[in-house]
C-alpha cells in the first residue's frame, strides 16, 4: 500500500487503474499518473474541465468539456484523450461525436479488446473506430440502441462492461437510475447490433457486416509499440430474422 498527498487546494475528481499504472484527474485540470509502486509519473494538462477517467490494460482515457455551455439542443460538447498509462504518451484524441441530440454522457469504458466505448442518456452505446490506413483520431460508431429493448420508457440499462461483442449491464425497472447498493445486482447481456437500414437480403447483410468489421479497428499493444488490428465478430447479426425477411419476399 502507498499514500500520496496532493498540493494544498487540489482534490481528486476521479481515478482509474490498469496494467502497471494508476491515475487521477483533479480540479486543477491535471492528469496525474503513478506506477503501481506509487512513484509519481507524468503530470499532464487536461484541455478542459474534467468529466471522467477510465482505464484498461495499458490505456487511460480522459473525457473533458470542450465548452462550458452545451449545444442549443442541450447536447454536451465533450472531448477525449487516450494515453499510455505508463509513459503518458498520447495515443489518440478528438471530439466525442457519440452523443444523441440533447443527450449527455452517462457511461464510458474500454471493451475487453480495449476499444473506447460510451453510452449516452438516450441509451445509445457507441465505440471508437479507426481505419487501419488512416492517421486521424477515428470515428464514433453506434453499436447498440437500447431504446427498443426497453419494456417501458422509464426502464434503463446500467452498463458494466463491453465483453465478447456484448454489453454486460444491469436492467433497471420502474424509473430506477442506479442499482441497489445493498443488494448484489443481477446482470444480463445484450448483443451488439448496429442500427442498420432494413430491407437487406441475407447475402447483402453479411457483406455489410464484413465490411464494417474490416474498417472497425481497436488499439492493441505489442511490447512498447501501439498498433491497430481489425475487430472480428464484434457485430451480432440476427440471421434468422434476415432469413425470414428473404423468405417472405419470395
Amino acid at each position: 500500500d502507498w499514500v500520496v498527498a496532493l498540493p494544498d487546494g487540489e482534490r481528486v475528481l476521479g481515478c482509474a487503474t490498469g496494467s502497471g499504472w494508476g491515475g487521477v484527474i483533479t480540479n486543477r485540470r491535471f492528469l496525474r499518473l503513478f506506477t503501481i509502486s506509487g512513484i509519481q509519473g507524468p503530470v499532464i494538462w487536461i484541455p478542459g474541465e474534467p468529466v471522467t477517467i477510465v482505464g484498461r490494460d495499458r490505456f487511460v482515457a480522459v473525457f473533458y468539456h470542450r465548452s462550458v455551455a452545451p449545444m442549443q439542443d442541450g447536447t454536451q460538447l465533450l472531448g477525449y484523450t487516450i494515453l499510455d498509462g505508463v509513459t503518458g504518451a498520447t495515443v489518440s484524441s478528438g471530439e466525442v461525436g457519440a452523443l444523441s441530440p440533447g443527450s449527455e454522457l452517462r457511461w464510458a469504458g474500454f471493451s475487453d479488446k480495449c476499444a473506447l466505448s460510451t453510452m449516452d442518456s438516450d441509451g445509445m452505446l457507441s465505440m471508437l473506430a479507426r481505419y487501419p490506413t488512416s492517421s486521424n483520431a477515428g470515428n464514433w460508431m453506434p453499436m447498440l440502441d437500447t431504446v427498443g429493448l426497453k419494456k417501458s420508457m422509464s426502464d434503463m440499462f446500467w452498463p458494466v462492461e463491453v465483453h465478447g461483442g456484448k454489453l454486460v449491464c444491469v436492467p433497471l425497472r420502474g424509473g430506477k437510475e442506479h442499482p441497489d447498493a445493498g443488494r448484489r445486482p443481477v446482470t444480463t447481456t445484450l448483443n451488439l447490433r448496429m442500427p442498420m437500414a432494413t430491407g437487406l437480403t441475407v447475402k447483402r447483410y453479411v457483406l455489410v457486416e464484413k465490411k464494417l468489421c474490416s474498417v472497425f479497428s481497436l488499439f492493441h499493444r505489442a511490447k512498447t509499440i501501439f498498433s491497430f488490428f481489425p475487430l472480428v465478430n464484434i457485430l451480432s447479426v440476427d440471421r434468422k430474422r434476415s432469413n425470414r425477411s428473404v423468405q417472405s419476399s419470395h
